[in-house]
This record gives C-alpha cells, sequence and structure tokens, in this order.
C-alpha cells in the first residue's frame, strides 16, 4: 500500500462543491460521494467525476479460471458503453490500480468460449500494462496541474507501467539515470471533450486522503486548460533566453538525430545477427535459407535443390555437394541420412549419365540444370558428390537443455559407413562464429567438412559463441 506524506494540512481548503458531484465505483476511501458497484444501475450521468477502483470492478465479473456467462458479459459491455458516452460528453473518470484483466466469456449464439481482455474495451482500451513494482515516483505532466499531486509522488507505490501512444504522461518512475527510457505509472487520455486518468491506488488516513480526492478534484479544469492565445506576431520577438534555448534544441535535435542512425545502424547488425539463429530453432524454408547462407559464409558456392529433390547444392573445389536441410523437434532420424544418400546418387546421375539419358528423366534433367549454376564443368570432377546432412535438432528446446544425443548410435553407424558429413545446425552455428573471430581457419573448417565421414567433430561446444541475457560470464 502507499505510505502517505502530510498533504491534509496544505489542502484543508479545497472543499467539494455543488459541481463537484463524485460516484465511487468499488471504493469511496472514507471520502465524500457515494460508492457503487459497477454493474449496478446507477446513472453515471448525476456525476462529474467518477473515481473508479479498478480491481474492485473487475472483481465483479472476473473469478480466476471460470468463464464469465452470456448475461453478465453483456450488462459488462452495456455498462462501458454507457461510461464511455458519459466520457465523451465532457466528463472525467480517474482509474486507481489499473492492471492487465484477460478473461473468457460464453458467446450466445453458439455457447463458445471466447477470450478477451477488460483493456480491449472501451473506455479502457488503448492503454497495455507491464507488471512492475516500486515506489520511486515523480511528476512528468503538465506544469498546470502539477500542484495536484505536490509530495505525494514522494509516497506513491506503483504495481503496472502504462503503454500507449495516445496517452499523455502524469507520473513516471524516478529512474537513477537520466538516460533511462520513459516509464509511465500515471497518465491521461482524452475521449471526445472527457478524460480518463490512471494513478496508482491511494491509501491514507482519512484527512490525508480526503485532501487528495479534493485536489484530484481539480484535474478536469487544470488538464483542459487553453493554453493562452497571443497573435502571430508575438514569435516573432525572442529574449536572450529564448534565443539560447533555441539554438541548444537545435544542437540536442542534431545529436539526437545522430544517435537514432547509430541506433538504427546497430539494430540492422543485431537483425542479421538474429537472421543466423534460425539455425537453432528455425524449420522449412527459414531452416535451409539460413544453412545457404552459412554455408556461403564459409566460402561455398551454393544454389537451390531441385524441389522436392535435394534442398540445396554446392560445390568445393572439384566437386559437387547434396545437401539435406532439415529442422526438427528430436534428435537426426535414419530418415533423414537415407533422403541425403539418395540425393547423393541422383548428383552422380545427374553427372555420370549421357545427356540424352538425362534429358528423358525430369529429375535429373532438373538436377542438371542447377549444378550447371555451380559453373563447375563436369569432365573435371575429381570425386563423386559429397553428401551433407545439416539437421537442426530440438528446435523447440532451449539449447542449455537438449540433454539428449542429436545423432543417435544407430544414425551415427550409417553415417560411418557412408560418404556423409552430418552436424547440426548449432554446430554450423558455431563454425560461422569460429570464422567470425578468425577468418583464417575458413578453409580448414570446409576440408574438414568435406572429409569427414560420419558425425563432424568441430563446432560442438555452442557455448563459446553463445552466452543466456544478462549473463556476465
Amino acid at each position: 500500500m502507499v505510505r502517505w506524506c502530510n498533504v491534509g494540512a496544505r489542502n484543508a481548503g479545497v472543499a467539494m462543491s455543488e459541481n463537484d458531484r463524485r460516484l465511487f465505483i468499488g471504493n469511496n476511501y472514507g471520502t465524500a460521494g457515494e460508492e457503487i458497484a459497477f454493474l449496478s444501475t446507477r446513472n453515471f450521468n448525476e456525476a462529474n467525476i467518477i473515481f473508479l477502483t479498478y480491481p474492485s470492478a473487475a472483481a465483479e465479473f472476473y473469478k480466476s479460471g471460470q468463464a464469465v456467462t452470456w448475461l453478465t458479459f453483456s450488462r459488462l459491455t452495456a455498462r462501458l458503453a454507457e461510461l464511455s458516452d458519459w466520457i465523451s460528453r465532457g466528463h472525467t473518470l480517474v482509474v486507481f490500480g489499473a492492471f492487465s484483466v484477460p478473461f473468457t466469456h460464453v458467446n450466445k449464439q453458439n455457447n463458445l468460449a471466447t477470450n478477451t481482455r477488460l483493456e480491449d474495451i472501451s473506455p479502457f482500451d488503448q492503454v497495455s500494462f507491464v507488471a512492475a513494482s516500486g515506489s520511486r515516483v515523480e511528476y512528468c505532466g503538465p506544469v498546470a496541474a502539477q500542484e495536484v499531486f505536490g509530495d505525494v509522488v514522494e509516497c506513491l507505490r506503483y504495481e503496472n507501467l502504462l503503454d500507449s501512444k495516445s496517452i499523455v504522461p502524469l507520473l513516471r518512475v524516478a529512474a537513477a539515470s537520466s538516460a533511462a527510457s520513459l516509464q509511465v505509472v500515471g497518465a491521461y487520455r482524452k475521449i471526445g471533450l472527457g478524460l480518463v486518468v490512471y494513478l496508482p491506488s491511494p491509501s491514507g488516513s482519512a484527512d490525508q486522503t480526503k485532501a487528495y480526492f479534493d485536489q484530484l478534484a481539480l484535474l478536469p479544469k487544470l488538464l483542459r486548460a487553453p493554453p493562452a492565445q497571443l497573435p502571430d506576431w508575438v514569435n516573432l520577438y525572442q529574449s536572450k533566453l529564448e534565443v539560447t534555448s533555441a539554438e541548444k534544441i537545435a544542437t540536442l535535435e542534431k545529436d539526437v538525430a545522430e544517435l537514432k542512425s547509430r541506433i538504427d545502424a546497430e539494430r540492422d547488425v543485431m537483425e542479421t545477427h538474429k537472421a543466423l539463429k534460425a539455425l537453432l530453432a528455425g524449420t522449412g524454408a527459414a531452416f535451409a535459407n539460413a544453412v545457404a547462407g552459412a554455408l556461403r559464409e564459409l566460402g561455398l558456392v551454393v544454389v537451390d535443390g531441385p524441389h522436392p529433390r535435394a534442398d540445396l547444392l554446392s560445390a568445393y573445389r572439384n566437386r559437387f555437394i547434396a545437401v539435406e536441410a532439415k529442422g526438427i523437434d528430436g534428435a537426426v532420424r535414419e530418415t533423414q541420412f537415407r533422403q541425403t544418400e539418395r540425393w547423393v546418387a541422383e548428383v552422380n546421375s545427374a553427372i555420370g549419365l549421357s545427356a540424352e539419358e538425362v534429358k528423358v528423366d525430369p529429375d535429373l534433367s532438373r538436377y542438371a540444370s542447377e549444378l550447371a549454376r555451380l559453373h563447375l564443368p563436369f569432365n573435371e570432377l575429381s570425386d563423386d558428390c559429397k553428401g551433407l546432412l545439416i539437421v537442426g535438432t530440438f528446435r523447440s528446446t532451449p539449447l542449455a537443455e537438449r540433454n539428449l544425443p542429436d545423432f543417435p548410435e544407430p544414425v551415427t553407424r550409417l553415417l560411418n559407413r557412408s560418404k556423409v558429413c552430418g552436424l547440426t545446425g548449432a554446430q554450423l552455428y558455431s563454425l560461422v562464429m569460429e570464422i567470425r573471430d578468425n577468418p583464417s581457419v575458413k578453409s580448414d573448417i570446409v576440408d574438414e567438412i568435406m572429409n569427414t565421414c560420419g558425425v563432424l567433430n568441430r563446432g560442438q561446444d555452442w557455448s563459446k559463441y553463445l552466452a543466456l541475457s544478462g549473463s556476465t560470464g
């Protein structure tokens, strides 16, 4: 709860006038004004300002683990519509302790359950919440309303941050660094002619709370106060202080533009790094594209295979490479090894048979077309096609939790008796990171891949290049 400062004496002179008619939904905190239930039939139009305690209002219809009945949901949406209309006609709703309220309601037409959130429905829409708690709060809103909060901000405790493009901040977290991002805990937004104000929940003695609510009742007038209307010629004259401020603003805006450009450049670099992470958790075309990009970074020429045959085709020196690239949940399976051997055999047929024999076979003809893009003369081949089996194993499991072998013993035996090299997507990621650290090892890595018949030993330790976010190791 909130630790309250001594605001009672300072604000004691503020009294509730005839034009300050209040309703309290959920809790009146011991102050003047009528307390009502949100789902009651009470007429909102009898008040100029409504103070709504969000947890109490939500508790009227929301029970954890239970779907809201269609009758209750209909009543809820009707009352929300009434409240939105009341606000839009120039009234003010002050909301205390707002937070995300996801719930399920029953659909009248087919009796099916539908998921929604209270913050998706007007007048609570356009504002989302991030759970975060603390007690260091400072005022950051319009100068005209600063006096309303006075020393109270030093005593407030928030439970959620507000996130929205449509709000005007009033209270923010008092950050230790001026460079920290703005974290809003109190704000307001306009709906029609009226306002919705979000604030942390109040607490304190009766006198302190009464004084605070008397001050809050002034918010509508203060927040709607129009700026002074001056003729345009006034802007043609500036004091020395205004000129100095204008120059500082220009310099700061230039600095901001330069910093934004540098930030955008770093974001581009991060996105490039993230794209390679498809080797760790991707599947389908995303995984195959990441494999192709990694092999190119290793210095290989890579083209797409003839769908639906080999995923990728490559070449190194005087040898073709047929690549099977799959991102899967689980370990490497024998079927993936068999597919790799099949692609190898088909490539060998495409380069070993006569042109007439290849032409009459649609699959081999497509192979020949793709292999020609690698610009390796068929008559200069030094060996048969190399098989490369690259599998993104256990793609849905975090790296540190992958405790089972990527290549089970039966698959390993098959690889050892073949001319196929097997490696995981995480291994290929590590190999790329290794050459980025030391480009001189590129040819050694490719030679090791080409000479391996079985599971590749290199690149097994991904932890050399990846750490959990925030880790200092």
